[in-house]
């Protein structure tokens, strides 16, 4: 699944990505889809705010590879990129 920012992403490139500018050490394993619906519906009939909903599956699966190209054309619209935008927020430019 990828995410756009003038680059694809992977979610698991992001999650390490990340960790790398938060000092942070943490596994990370790929977990199904189906596994996550299903969690979703059992934490919504057991728990009144569930830390994982069928929206946030649907965020994290969905690809927002979205069209920019009129953006970039009337509105000089530029983007840096995933990487390089966390470069120049952790890194001091």
């Amino acid at each position: 699944y990828k995410f756009w920012g003038g680059e694809e992403i992977s979610i698991g490139e992001l999650a390490r990505l990340m960790l790398r500018y938060n000092g942070g050490r943490k596994i990370i394993f790929p977990v199904p889809v189906a596994f996550c619906k299903a969690a979703a519906v059992v934490l919504k009939r057991v728990m009144k705010n569930p830390p994982l909903t069928w929206n946030v599956v649907a965020g994290v699966t969905q690809d927002a590879n979205l069209d920019r190209s009129e953006a970039e054309r009337d509105l000089g619209y530029r983007p840096i990129g995933v990487r390089e935008g966390f470069r120049r927020c952790f890194s001091g430019g």
